[in-house]
């Protein structure tokens, strides 16, 4: 018989285990659950798991975005104070596009990855998917373009 539940597992450090050993030393089983109670669970933690998931694609972005907005500050700053020394280095227009391609890559690739999330979570409002795609699409092309 499956028991399924909710606890902690100790285990036994690299020095208390001899080849012949379990790993574990201690199962402390806190609250008792049902099947149904369990696959709840999980599926809560899933859905806590791919909320991280987003979280960090779209920290990604805003880093990103502010590195790209750092750039030009660090740029401007310079120009008001006439300092040339910043010339020296790398060729301005190459790190204002690299950090910009960082921005507008990482932002598509947030928008292709939260496609699907938007799929299954709305599938009842279909309209408001169809719109995301037009307008992702329409927005990207013309940029493109």
């Amino acid at each position: 018989m499956i028991t399924y539940g909710l606890g902690t597992i100790t285990y036994r450090s690299k020095d208390e285990l001899s080849l012949a050993e379990s790993p574990v030393a201690d199962i402390n089983v806190a609250i008792e659950l049902s099947k149904d109670e369990y696959d709840e669970l999980n599926n809560a933690m899933a859905k806590v798991g791919e909320l991280i998931q987003y979280t960090k694609l779209f920290n990604t972005v805003k880093w990103n975005l502010e590195d790209f907005i750092n750039t030009i500050g660090s740029y401007l700053q310079a120009f008001i104070r006439k300092d040339a020394s910043f010339l020296t280095r790398r060729d301005i227009s190459l790190n204002i596009n690299k950090d910009l391609l960082n921005v507008l890559a990482s932002f598509r690739f947030y928008l292709d990855y939260m496609d699907n999330p938007l799929k299954d979570d709305f599938e009842q409002t279909l309209a408001l998917q169809r719109r995301f795609t037009l307008l992702r699409r329409f927005d990207y092309y013309y940029d493109v373009l």
